[in-house]
């Protein structure tokens, strides 16, 4: 069945704490991947010595370049590939035994396309309470996702109407990479996303494979979970303004929470007085509250201080 060579790219930045279970579950594979390619992009935290004392694969190519970003790492990858096809993880992904054998039957099926698959986050037993009920907020935001990408669905042709490409879980043979000229390293973020749009532009097909599954381990918390979509958000203001016409094909994404002056007045208490911190660290939040409206409060401290953030 691999007749196809593959390279699998996981850029990193201080990735150290992350990389184990992501490079045991490689190890792990049905179908090896014929080359690793790890980027460590201007990490302070020994990555690269790390790696090299706990890991001993055959295949793997260690690159160490000054910070420039996860669209600069993947293009770096990219161009020391020698695969067929470019599998892209992040060092926080936790791939099945069956990752990559999945992904070479789809491009024997469909050659010449992207195959982005599903990228579900996964459990921390050991966290505190309040951090396990966001754990669970998180869930609860990810089934949004899970109706529009069913996890037991089968492989489906995206358009613009259905629309998603992620490079935690995506691939692609390299002559559809130099089609679409690279990874536009103007962007720090949604490089994936823009990716795939200039694919379907070009006719290029994606295929959405929600049975090629991953567990994401990020556990960060409300306050960096925050920080993170301040990021995204004011990076979505950053590609509209590349392509002005994404705010067409996709408004929604686009466009901050509305306002009201209600909401306004919460909004200045939670973002200028951090009363949120306050509420949702007690444990009267936990023990008479409702998951439900938890949950409510999680999602209004998150938008509500985006909004603000990013004026």
């Amino acid at each position: 069945m691999n007749k196809i060579k593959t390279s699998l790219i996981i850029p990193t930045y201080n990735g150290k704490n992350k990389l184990p279970a992501t490079l045991t579950a490689i190890n792990q594979q049905t179908i090896p991947p014929d080359e690793i390619i790890i980027v460590i992009d201007g990490s302070t935290d020994e990555s690269e010595t790390w790696i090299k004392q706990n890991f001993d694969f055959s295949n793997l190519l260690i690159i160490s370049q000054k910070n420039g970003g996860r669209a600069k790492s993947r293009n770096t990858g990219v161009k020391h590939a020698r695969g067929d096809i470019i599998i892209f993880i992040d060092d926080d992904i936790e791939v099945r035994k069956n990752f990559i054998e999945n992904h070479i039957a789809v491009h024997l099926e469909h050659p010449y396309s992207i195959v982005t698959g599903a990228a579900w986050q996964a459990h921390k037993h050991d966290a505190t309470d309040i951090d396990k009920d966001f754990f669970k907020f998180r869930e609860f935001i990810e089934s949004r996702w899970k109706e529009s990408f069913p996890e037991n669905s089968p492989l489906y042709k995206a358009s613009f109407k259905k629309f998603g490409c992620s490079f935690a879980n995506c691939s692609f043979p390299k002559d559809v990479y130099t089609s679409l000229n690279g990874i536009d390293e103007k962007l720090k973020d949604h490089e994936d996303f823009d990716f795939g749009i200039r694919a379907l532009e070009q006719n290029i097909c994606l295929y959405h494979a929600p049975f090629i599954k991953t567990s994401h381990r990020d556990f960060s918390g409300i306050e960096a979970y925050i920080n993170r979509h301040v990021q995204l958000y004011k990076e979505n203001l950053r590609l509209a303004e590349i392509h002005p016409h994404y705010k067409e094909l996709f408004p929604e994404r686009f466009s901050l929470p509305a306002r009201n002056r209600i909401k306004n007045k919460f909004k200045f208490i939670f973002y200028f007085n951090k009363t949120w911190k306050k509420i949702i660290e007690s444990k009267v939040f936990l023990t008479f509250t409702t998951a439900k409206i938890r949950f409510k409060i999680y999602e209004y401290i998150i938008y509500s201080t985006i909004s603000r953030r990013s004026i």
